[in-house]
């Protein structure tokens, strides 16, 4: 499932929240034949990527 995540939020010297997202969507295709609407979504999982940085920080 594609969604989009908080990331941070950072409050700036006059007082206003900025806050920054992403979207684990890496490719996204829509293709219309033969009278019908495809719609190809491919995701990024990021949660691999924590669990190789942690086994790396751990040695």
């Amino acid at each position: 499932m594609w969604e989009v995540q908080h990331v941070k939020t950072i409050i700036n010297l006059s007082g206003n929240e900025e806050k920054y997202y992403k979207c684990n969507i890496r490719r996204a295709s829509v293709t219309f034949a033969d009278g019908e609407l495809s719609v190809n979504i491919a995701t990024e999982d990021y949660s691999d990527k924590f669990v190789r940085l942690w086994e790396r920080l751990r040695r």
